[in-house]
């Protein structure tokens, strides 16, 4: 350990218990999100903010069958849990497991704070706390992935841990926290696969941090690590038990090996063209700096930047910079979706800005407004709510109740083949149409499922 590490160890370390209201803050932000959230979350499935899945998935989860690749097991399990816990209609229940998470995800941001600012007076870190949590949670993006059936509000969870956990280890570099990171990172891959940014980032800040390297933390780490990713060994489980819901052959091994590596959508990474992934960089930022109110939120984020250590950034960079690679290069739909593990990284530096801005001294007063000016946007949320819309759910039923009996509904696109997925096999609705999916009417695993020809 070098002697700046170690300083920072000792302070740590011999540092007085924390207040008590440090730990109420992030149920405070929990306890105002969520509601918010559950009162304007969509009562089924859905297409809106880039959830054009919410039906495969929404159907996948009743069943405990395999979703679309990689898989995403640690989904799958924690889906599960909120099928059984919440109540009303099985796509709504996924709908308020994304609040939940939402919700979860700025508590979490508020405690990465505490941690960064724990040597701050208590009003300048409550102050700090509740500006990065509400800041977090009721930014655009984020507020609208938290209404819908999605991965990214779990993954964003899975992120924000990574973080806590980081800065943790970086206070007292215990061995348990290296574990607790391992397999964190572990689970996390098994929500979204680009949850990987994070060991690039926590490499680097290794690297510029001068730790020093022991072997075994390593072991430890990426055995953890194995035991996270290992959720992924219900799949083929899962796949077998229920083929007839399950996407993908996990009739062999080679079609496991296929669906979890997602081989079937490689055709899409790196597949957008230079000039085109300038002009998503372009638009990433601008989303970025709508979703934190143009002028404010990007001042306290620069603040906090100042306030942060070097090895502090370089981990940013690289985190953030591996995040926005796949973001613009990747050739799927709804791209932004992928930008926001940088939200949660930049509601932290909000809340670092924060405190940075209370050190001067014709400031340190009025640092309270930092939060309150945030709640001033509850108001503007409410052009997100999807609270009553049941529009992707019933025209699947119309369009499934406007076929001859016995007959077939060709389908060519998302929308409609996963939402008429959902209505017939969940709902009950015209289990007598076959519906078909000429995208996949190729793949064996498709023709076997459906009984189609495989001629």
């Amino acid at each position: 350990m070098n002697p700046q590490t170690a300083k920072q160890s000792a302070h740590y370390i011999t540092q007085q218990p924390r207040p008590w209201m440090d730990q109420v803050v992030p149920w405070l932000i929990i306890g105002l999100l969520l509601p918010l959230y559950w009162l304007m979350s969509s009562p089924t499935i859905s297409t809106a903010y880039g959830s054009s899945d919410s039906g495969e998935l929404a159907t996948a989860l009743w069943f405990g069958a395999v979703p679309h690749p990689p898989g995403s097991p640690s989904y799958l399990l924690i889906g599960q849990v909120a099928l059984h816990w919440f109540g009303g209609e099985p796509a709504q229940r996924l709908a308020l497991l994304s609040g939940l998470a939402t919700a979860l995800s700025a508590g979490i941001v508020a405690a990465c704070v505490r941690l960064s600012a724990s040597d701050q007076p208590r009003s300048i870190r409550w102050s700090a706390m509740l500006a990065a949590g509400l800041g977090f949670g009721l930014s655009q993006r984020i507020w609208q992935q938290a209404l819908v059936i999605e991965v990214y509000a779990l993954a964003n969870v899975f992120q924000l841990l990574l973080l806590w956990l980081s800065l943790r280890w970086q206070h007292w570099q215990r061995t348990r926290t290296l574990a607790a990171l391992g397999l964190v990172c572990g689970l996390g891959l098994g929500v979204q696969l680009p949850v990987a940014a994070w060991l690039v980032g926590f490499g680097v800040w290794w690297f510029k941090a001068k730790w020093a390297i022991k072997w075994p933390q390593i072991g430890l780490l990426l055995l953890m690590l194995l035991l996270g990713v290992s959720s992924y060994l219900i799949l083929p489980w899962r796949g077998a038990v229920v083929p007839q819901a399950s996407w993908g052959d996990w009739s062999s091994v080679a079609g496991a090996i296929s669906h979890i590596s997602a081989s079937e959508y490689r055709y899409l990474v790196g597949a957008v063209p230079l000039s085109e992934q300038v002009q998503r960089c372009i638009l990433a930022i601008r989303d970025l700096l709508a979703s934190y109110w143009w002028i404010v939120g990007p001042l306290l984020i620069g603040c906090g930047w100042q306030k942060i250590t070097l090895a502090q950034r370089w981990m940013l960079v690289a985190w953030a910079g591996v995040t926005l690679l796949w973001a613009i290069s990747y050739g799927g739909a709804d791209a932004q979706v992928y930008l926001l593990p940088i939200h949660g990284l930049a509601a932290w530096l909000l809340g670092m800005g924060v405190v940075w801005l209370a050190q001067k001294p014709r400031l340190a007063g009025w640092i309270w407004l930092a939060p309150m000016s945030i709640l001033i946007c509850l108001p503007l949320g409410w052009r997100f709510s999807l609270r009553g819309q049941t529009q992707s759910r019933d025209q699947a039923i119309a369009l499934l109740q406007q076929q001859p009996a016995h007959g077939q509904l060709l389908s060519n696109n998302d929308q409609t083949t996963f939402s008429t997925w959902y209505v017939q096999a969940v709902l009950e609705v015209r289990p007598d149409v076959q519906i078909i999916d000429q995208r996949l009417q190729q793949q064996l695993w498709y023709q076997r499922r459906e009984g189609l020809s495989t001629r």
